[in-house]
């Protein structure tokens, strides 16, 4: 009888994943962290978008990292555009500039170390 060593049959091989899901993802979660922040808050999101857009790979679907990526992403634009606009709007609307400038030259008249440095 003649033995031959045992090969298995089916052989683990690793998926190929491109990183550009994952990189979209971890810059969706940091812009979601940081879209309470008005303007600054969209980079990160819309870089996230970005890429999960152009990870499909010319597929006309999103799956998986990219999709998640994607939802957040457009989640954060979405915040960081709601705070903006809340933010231009209460500072025109709520903001007396008048008393704010008399507050402001009440400060520099009254700190001596200012007065000093001007």
């Amino acid at each position: 009888m003649d033995h031959q060593p045992y090969e298995p049959q089916n052989t683990f091989v690793t998926p190929q994943t491109s990183s550009m899901p994952t990189a979209a993802l971890t810059l969706a979660i940091i812009g979601l962290v940081f879209s309470f922040i008005p303007i600054f808050g969209t980079i990160c999101p819309a870089i996230a978008v970005a890429l999960a857009l152009l990870s499909r790979g010319g597929q006309m679907h999103t799956e998986g990292k990219s999709k998640v990526a994607l939802l957040l992403g457009l989640l954060g634009i979405a915040i960081c555009s709601a705070v903006t606009i809340f933010g231009i709007v209460y500072l025109a609307t709520h903001v007396d500039y008048n008393e704010l400038q008399r507050q402001l030259l009440n400060v520099f008249e009254n700190n001596e170390q200012l007065q000093n440095y001007l």
